[in-house]
């Protein structure tokens, strides 16, 4: 498995913020019980609101955390921006479309 680079992640967790339509730490929420849910990640506390603007900006998102927001994404999104549709088929693909 090709490690997914930081831009690529970056992107997904920026258009996941932008698309959820909800506060950082909802948002947070909303991420955390959607990989819970998918079997993405055991059973965690959400991370602090502001760990999604940290990770769509400039830390390394966990892999959890981007897997969940390109499926979510997926599911539940219009993105229309090229370059994000791109970072999200990207992460699909890496995990098989399967989650």
């Amino acid at each position: 498995m090709t490690p997914i680079p930081n831009e690529t992640r970056r992107r997904v967790i920026s258009a996941f913020r932008f698309h959820s339509q909800r506060s950082p730490a909802e948002s947070a929420v909303l991420l955390t019980t959607f990989a819970i849910q998918k079997g993405l990640s055991d059973p965690r506390r959400p991370p602090p609101g502001s760990a999604l603007e940290q990770w769509a900006t400039a830390a390394k998102a966990p892999l959890w955390a981007v897997q969940a927001a390109a499926f979510w994404l997926d599911a539940n999104a219009e993105v229309t921006d090229s370059e994000e549709q791109a970072a999200v088929a990207a992460v699909l693909d890496q995990a098989g479309r399967a989650g």
